[in-house]
């Protein structure tokens, strides 16, 4: 299991506990800069170290819009993708 929170292309993902189990929570670059509110040509300029603070500076958001995404029935997804307007 890694630990952290890390960039994968344009994903900001982190492991953690939801719906029962260690799951991947894959956070597009869409959703930070769409709660951010940020014009494209800021967002552009969001640097992956930027996109990881803000994960990490709102986990309990992060987790929370996860939870929200399960539906009770999926015990099996291993990765769970916050997208743009879910945060």
């Amino acid at each position: 299991m890694r630990e952290g929170v890390w960039t994968h292309g344009e994903n900001t993902e982190l492991e953690a506990w939801v719906g029962g189990q260690t799951r991947k929570i894959a956070v597009t670059r869409g959703a930070i800069e769409d709660y951010l509110g940020l014009e494209p040509e800021k967002a552009a300029g969001m640097s992956a170290e930027a996109r990881c603070k803000f994960v990490r500076d709102h986990l309990r958001t992060v987790i929370a819009a996860a939870k929200r995404k399960m539906e009770p029935t999926d015990h099996a997804a291993d990765l769970v993708t916050v997208r743009r307007g879910e945060l």
